[in-house]
C-alpha cells in the first residue's frame, strides 16, 4: 500500500510539476513582459486561482469540503490568519478566492521552481519585516486584497497548534482591517510535513467570521492577541477533530 501510495504522490506532484512548467510559469513571464500592471496582476490572480481549484479537486483520494462562504466573506481586504501544518495549505486557501495574497518564507519566495510566479503575484518574504511589508501591504489592500498570514510561522509535524507570533496582529492593527480566521483540518494527514506521501483523505477548509482589527475581543496588545488566538485555535482544532472521528 505504502509504494501505491509513493507512486500516487510522485504521480501527483510530476502533473503539477508539468503544468507550473507548461501554464504558470510562462502565464507569468508573459505577464510580467507585457502586462506589468495593476489589471494584469489582478486577472493572473483570477487564473492561479482557478488553477489551484482545479488541483485541490483533483489529487487523488482525497476530499476537499469548504464551510462559511458567504456571499461577501471576502468582499472587502482582511488579515486571513489559519494554522499551518502542510505542504497543501497554501493550495487549500489560494482557491477559495483571487483577492489574495501572502506572506512567505524565504525559501519559498526565491524557489527556483515557482519563485517566479509568486513573486510576481507580489508575494512578500516575511524577512523583509514589519514595516518595509507594510508599506507594500498597504496598496495591495487599497486594490481590495486580503493579506494571508500563517501565525505559527511553520508547519506543525503533528498538526497541533504551535506559538502564534505577533505580526498578523501587528498588519491588522496598521492596515486597520479586519481579522478573518481560516481553520484547516485534514491536509496534514494528507499530505505530513514529515512524510513526502499522499493518503486518502479529507481537507476541510472553516472560515469563521470576521473580527474587527479594534476589538477587544482577543486583547489589545499584540502579543496578548497571539496568545489569545492560539487558544482560540487549539479549542477550534480540537472540536473538529472531534467532530471528524
Amino acid at each position: 500500500m505504502k509504494v501505491k501510495r509513493k507512486f500516487i504522490t510522485w504521480g501527483a506532484f510530476f502533473l503539477f510539476a508539468l503544468s507550473m512548467f507548461l501554464y504558470a510559469l510562462p502565464l507569468s513571464y508573459l505577464f510580467s513582459w507585457f502586462g506589468n500592471t495593476d489589471k494584469a496582476r489582478d486577472t493572473f490572480h483570477r487564473i492561479i486561482c482557478n488553477y489551484f481549484r482545479f488541483f485541490a479537486k483533483h489529487i487523488p483520494s482525497v476530499n476537499v469540503v469548504v464551510n462559511g462562504v458567504e456571499q461577501d466573506t471576502f468582499s472587502k481586504p482582511a488579515i486571513i490568519i489559519s494554522n499551518h501544518q502542510s505542504h497543501l495549505d497554501l493550495l487549500c486557501l489560494l482557491m477559495l478566492t483571487p483577492r489574495m495574497v501572502a506572506l512567505t518564507n524565504n525559501w519559498v519566495w526565491k524557489n527556483p521552481f515557482y519563485g517566479k510566479v509568486i513573486r510576481y503575484a507580489q508575494f512578500y518574504p516575511v524577512s523583509d519585516g514589519l514595516e518595509q511589508n507594510t508599506q507594500r501591504l498597504k496598496e495591495l489592500v487599497k486594490r481590495g486584497y486580503s493579506v494571508l498570514v500563517f501565525p505559527e510561522g511553520t508547519r506543525s509535524a503533528n498538526c497541533q497548534i504551535l506559538p502564534f507570533h505577533q505580526g498578523a496582529f501587528y498588519f491588522a492593527n496598521q492596515l486597520q482591517v479586519d481579522i478573518l480566521p481560516v481553520m484547516l483540518h485534514g491536509p496534514g494527514k494528507v499530505l505530513p510535513k514529515s512524510d513526502f506521501t499522499l493518503y486518502p483523505g479529507t481537507m476541510r477548509i472553516e472560515i469563521g467570521k470576521r473580527v474587527p482589527y479594534n476589538s477587544t475581543q482577543f486583547g489589545t496588545t499584540t502579543k496578548e492577541q497571539a496568545k489569545k488566538w492560539r487558544h482560540h485555535y487549539q479549542q477550534q482544532y480540537n472540536q473538529l477533530s472531534h467532530e471528524c472521528e
